[in-house]
This record gives structure tokens, C-alpha cells and sequence, in this order.
């Protein structure tokens, strides 16, 4: 019972420290460095550069509900609409590495499972496809809802999920409120966090496990991630959703025109040129 208080303790300590004021180890190796990890690279919001998609007799894979997606190909499906953001931002803060590659999408599909606007399922102040916490996106620059600062907030958990609703689910107002909703500012956000605790991790240790474990403070969670990072790359199982996806879609068409689930991806990455992937990708 001493060894297990002990090591929730330490968990404790480890989350805590990830939202506490960053120090110059945690945030970088120099002075430059620090405001360029801690703060948001630009301001970004919507601007309809493509057209919102008219797809006809699309199922999607898996079922959402208040806990996540139900299936590994309705993770896969969903995380991977996010895909085109998630490589800008790998190369962005040199995540592509063999060690570092894929860990941001490879976050989102354990965190949110690539599932629309679905906050934390307990309602504990978690918001964004990464289902990042309050004051951690407060300490990685971002806007939140109602200023919270907190790790865990329920009161703020469930006003963020009642907004969501009163709001209709419109990712474009939406974002108005909560940078965590904004899909590029979100994962942004994710790859600067990894990148500044892995500048800090100790010699001789993984920086990725280390970074991982600064996030969410738990040990078990890095090998989460890898299995996911893992599913991401697997051509065998990627093909297999998408030969299930397409059967289950053998009328699904965009704009009138027939389409598969390759076009059905191409469709909502292009949707995310909305949300300022270009400008992002460009400076």
C-alpha cells in the first residue's frame, strides 16, 4: 500500500510539473528557444478557402461515443482526416526522427480517436483531439475557455462540453472560445509540448518515453501511443479499413462524383486548408 501511494505521488508530481511554470531545463536549452516552444506560432481561425464537402451514403466505420471511438478502423478513419496536419507539424519542430515521427497523430487517435469536437469523457477539462488540459494549453499559449488554468475542472469540463452543444457542433464558432478546438492551433500545440520536454529529458533516457510520460504523467502510457503509432504505419491493417470502409460505402459520392475512402480522406484534409494549413505551413 506504501509503494503504491508512493508512486501516485510521483505520477502526481509529474503531471503537476508539466503545468506549473516552465523553468529554463523545461522549456528549451536557451532563452531564444523558450517563447518559441511556449507560445503559439501565429494566430490562425477559419476562412473558407474550400467548400464544405456534400458527401451522399457515407457510414462511417465505428461508433463515437462519450468515451471515444469503438473500433480500430473507425480510429484509423478519423485520425487519419488529420493527417496532412499532423506531418506539417512533425516538420515544423523536427519530429522526424525515427523515434519522434507520428507521435502527434499518433496522440490523437488514443486521446480523442480522431472524433469530432469530443471532449474528455469524464468531463475533466480535457478538450481537442488530444484532449489537452487546461493548464497545459494556457502553458503552451493557447486560448481556453473561461481562462481556466486548471489541471482538472469538471465545473469547466462540462460548461466547455454544454458550449459544444449550444454551439451545434460548429467547429467555426467554436473556435472562437478555445484554441483546443481549433485543429491546427490544437496539434500545434501537441508538437510543441513534445518537442520542449524532449529538449529537457535526461541523458541516457528515451526522450520520446520521457516526453510522453511529462504529458500524462503515467509510465504506461508511452507504450499506448506506440501501439497506435504503430497502427497508423501498418499498410496491412490501413488497407484492410479501407477495403472495409469501402465496402460499407460502395455509394458514397462527394459533389455527385463517386468516391472511395482515399477520396473520402483527400476530401477532409482538404477542409483542413480552411483552418489556415497553408499560412501555417508557409511561415
Amino acid at each position: 500500500m506504501k509503494l503504491f501511494l508512493l508512486l501516485t505521488l510521483i505520477a502526481a508530481f509529474i503531471v503537476l510539473q508539466a503545468c506549473g511554470k516552465p523553468t529554463m531545463k523545461s522549456a528549451g536549452t536557451s532563452a531564444k528557444a523558450r517563447p518559441s516552444l511556449l507560445k503559439k506560432p501565429m494566430e490562425l481561425g477559419f476562412e473558407q478557402i474550400v467548400s464544405d464537402p456534400r458527401f451522399k451514403g457515407l457510414k462511417m466505420l465505428g461508433d463515437v461515443n462519450k468515451n471515444g471511438v469503438d473500433s480500430i478502423d473507425g480510429v484509423l478513419l478519423r485520425t487519419l482526416r488529420l493527417k496532412n496536419i499532423a506531418d506539417a507539424v512533425d516538420a515544423r519542430y523536427g519530429l522526424t526522427g525515427p523515434g519522434t515521427k507520428g507521435l502527434v497523430l499518433a496522440m490523437v487517435a488514443h486521446e480523442s480517436g480522431g472524433a469530432d469536437l469530443l471532449p474528455n469523457g469524464s468531463d475533466d477539462g480535457g478538450a481537442g483531439f488530444s484532449h489537452m488540459q487546461p493548464c497545459t494549453a494556457r502553458q503552451f499559449g493557447l486560448n481556453v475557455y473561461q481562462n481556466c488554468n486548471k489541471l482538472v475542472d469538471h465545473e469547466h469540463g462540462r460548461a466547455l462540453r454544454a458550449l459544444i452543444t449550444v454551439k451545434h457542433f460548429d467547429r467555426k464558432e467554436l473556435i472562437k472560445y478555445d484554441d483546443r478546438l481549433h485543429p491546427v492551433l490544437n496539434l500545434d500545440a501537441v508538437g510543441r509540448m513534445i518537442a520542449t520536454f524532449i529538449r529537457s529529458a535526461p541523458k541516457n533516457s528515451n526522450p520520446a518515453e520521457y516526453a510522453m510520460r511529462r504529458y500524462s504523467g503515467r509510465k504506461e502510457y508511452y507504450a499506448a501511443i506506440m501501439k497506435w503509432r504503430s497502427r497508423l504505419s501498418d499498410e496491412n491493417l490501413l488497407a484492410g479499413m479501407k477495403s472495409r470502409f469501402n465496402a460499407q460505402n460502395s455509394n458514397l459520392t462527394l459533389n455527385g462524383a463517386k468516391i472511395d475512402c482515399d477520396g473520402y480522406l483527400a476530401a477532409c484534409r482538404e477542409q483542413n486548408k480552411n483552418y489556415g494549413l497553408a499560412k501555417y505551413i508557409g511561415k
